[in-house]
């Protein structure tokens, strides 16, 4: 995954002179994902802003940080001194990369957020920190390629004897010199060598190399595990700890302390718009535990002013003891009621809402009018159960499923047989014809046509 170079930069003034000035470059990480081709771009932007522009007398001083997405930077290399010499970039370049894995596999397990490049050009000529040489494919005293872990710089091989010098073998074990105070053992098995790496004589480090038929080599140490391949690491797995899920405690009883609303709208011209508006017409409320449901007809030509006093009187009715601190669901609330109701709610009560991502997670309401009361909240189901009603009703085996209804029919006075097929939001003509026979209708004017 590619992420395009776009630095931030911060300058502060350092605190010992007013001359010399320390320079901050971020690149954040898009999805926290961090891969070699990112540091590489951002290195090498580095280098063509930066450092391709110093002098022969300049030299920059260099800090390589990552920040992680719990907010803790973590500096992953010592103070660096780098001169205008751009084929040091490579060797750069395989330092930091290997420093970046150190630092997280170490450190912490939380995902890189972005990359920190810390910086102040000076003057005056240097020797270069990092010197011209490659980190994963130099080759050392007889020995071949290096894997670099924590620090230390572990040999890589097919053969026992291809690790160092011979000391001696002894049965199954090899023991070999690999530079000055440090040695190795190496128990071979099979296709598999089990070493052990010890400095000075003490074992600081084992760890298993397995032996493919293609002449590729596994190497399992501590929680990391890669393949290598004809001079280069083909890939590297790292694993990571996670907290075990817990066991949630059961709850001691079901509350069912909430109220079901809804609330219906027609569509009418607007006159002062190039289109149509949505009315509110209906509110209605149930509590779950009586056969009554309780429903308010708003009449649209009173205007806002019906409106509000048809949710006042509804809200008066729930703010009463019976149902203090309940809660109050309504279908897709966050998106089609909260637009009508949330805009006279504020006109009767003292409202807080709680807002994700430009969704209403919930809306608690106080009522003017008593004080003492304390809150009811509103919440938008479809926030739990992602269905529509209709279809949620035959998922739980509701004896009443919500059926269709004539939504482009605006005139809310309407009396007389089932409306045309035309008012309906798009059904089947099937559809329509069970939903005639269900509701009790005999064939009426119009339906023949069908």
């Amino acid at each position: 995954m590619e992420n395009k170079i776009k630095p931030k930069l911060n300058k502060t003034k350092n605190m010992k002179t007013k001359t010399a000035l320390w320079n901050n470059i971020q690149e954040e990480l898009k999805d926290n994902i961090f891969n070699p081709d990112i540091l590489t771009k951002f290195i090498n932007h580095f280098y063509e802003t930066r450092i391709k522009n110093l002098n022969s007398d300049q030299h920059i001083l260099f800090l390589f940080r990552i920040e992680l997405i719990n907010s803790d930077i973590k500096t992953t290399t010592k103070l660096l001194k780098l001169d205008n010499n751009l084929e040091n970039k490579d060797n750069l370049i395989a330092f930091l990369l290997e420093k970046i894995n150190l630092t997280s596999e170490s450190y912490n397990d939380t995902p890189i957020k972005s990359l920190i490049i810390s910086y102040g050009i000076r003057k005056g000529k240097i020797i270069p920190t990092i010197k011209p040489i490659a980190l994963t494919e130099k080759k050392n005293e007889g020995n071949k390629y290096q894997h670099i872990y924590y620090n230390h710089k572990l040999p890589i091989a097919l053969n026992a004897l291809d690790y160092g010098t011979l000391i001696g073998v002894f049965g199954d074990t090899t023991i070999v010199s690999f530079k000055k105070h440090y040695n190795l053992t190496i128990q071979s098995e099979d296709n598999k060598n089990h070493i052990k790496f010890f400095k000075n004589g003490v074992m600081i480090y084992e760890w298993t190399d397995h032996i493919k038929e293609d002449n590729s080599l596994m190497r399992e140490i501590g929680k990391t595990t890669f393949l290598w391949k004809d001079g280069e690491i083909l890939w590297t797995k790292v694993l990571k700890t996670t907290k075990p899920i817990k066991k949630k405690r059961i709850s001691s009883g079901l509350k069912e302390n909430f109220i079901t609303m809804d609330l219906e709208t027609i569509s009418k011209i607007d006159p002062s718009r190039a289109g149509s508006t949505l009315i509110p017409y209906l509110l209605c409320w149930y509590d779950g535990k009586r056969d009554k449901s309780y429903s308010y007809f708003i009449d649209p030509k009173q205007g806002d002013e019906g409106v509000r006093n048809i949710i006042y009187r509804a809200m008066k009715d729930i703010c009463t003891r019976k149902y203090k601190g309940y809660k109050i669901y309504l279908h897709n609330f966050s998106k089609f009621d909260a637009i009508f109701l949330i805009k006279y709610l504020v006109m009767i009560g003292d409202c807080e809402p709680i807002i994700h991502k430009g969704k209403i997670i919930s809306f608690s309401f106080r009522p003017n009018w008593k004080k003492d009361f304390g809150k009811v909240t509103f919440y938008d189901s479809y926030l739990l159960l992602t269905s529509s009603l209709k279809k949620l009703g035959k998922s739980f085996s509701v004896e009443t499923v919500k059926s269709i209804f004539p939504f482009k029919l605006n005139d809310i006075n309407y009396k007389g047989d089932v409306p045309d097929y035309c008012y309906f939001s798009p059904i089947s003509v099937v559809e329509y014809k069970d939903y005639i026979k269900d509701m009790g209708f005999y064939i009426a004017r119009g339906i023949s046509k069908l």
